[in-house]
């Protein structure tokens, strides 16, 4: 039925219904760096790849060129299918908000604070950081557990699933 409301909603025919039948998937806070609350369900339609870190995390500051190295080897049409989503589990947004400065942190940007009760690292039951999910266009998690971007393999990985 989502399948069915995507390719609808791609046809360009608007489908009145569509929001009494479709509930969200991924209930949990995230905040954009505007302060507004947002969902994953609103990027259905695209790959996602997310990565959840924060800013304390050293490991995870590591990897970041590793995510912008991957991104670079994707051409322009194939990024229109795909969004790399980073989510921070920090508490403190000031220094959540200094390190997307600071790691020049290109994507999309949320936090979901690990001292939320309804956290993105409560929702994936994520016990260690970083942690790379894979969803799908129809809003499946392929990958809870997803390879890190230094791993060669992950951009033909994306690529099969964007190309679907």
């Amino acid at each position: 039925f989502i399948q069915a409301q995507y390719n609808l909603k791609n046809q360009g025919k608007e489908n009145i219904i569509e929001n009494l039948f479709i509930s969200n998937n991924y209930e949990f806070y995230l905040e954009n760096n505007m302060g507004e609350v947002v969902s994953l369900d609103d990027f259905l339609g695209k790959v996602l790849y997310i990565d959840i870190w924060a800013s304390w995390c050293g490991p995870c500051r590591k990897l970041f060129p590793f995510s912008t190295s991957l991104k670079k080897k994707f051409k322009k049409k194939q990024l229109k299918k795909i969004d790399f989503i980073y989510v921070s589990i920090d508490n403190d947004y000031g220094k959540w908000k200094k390190s997307i400065e600071q790691l020049k942190i290109d994507g999309k940007n949320f936090i979901s604070p690990a001292d939320k009760n309804n956290g993105i690292g409560q929702y994936f039951n994520v016990s260690s950081i970083p942690r790379y999910i894979i969803i799908d266009k129809s809003g499946k998690v392929v990958q809870e557990n997803a390879k890190r971007p230094n791993d060669d393999t992950l951009f033909n990985d994306l690529l099969e699933l964007i190309n679907d």
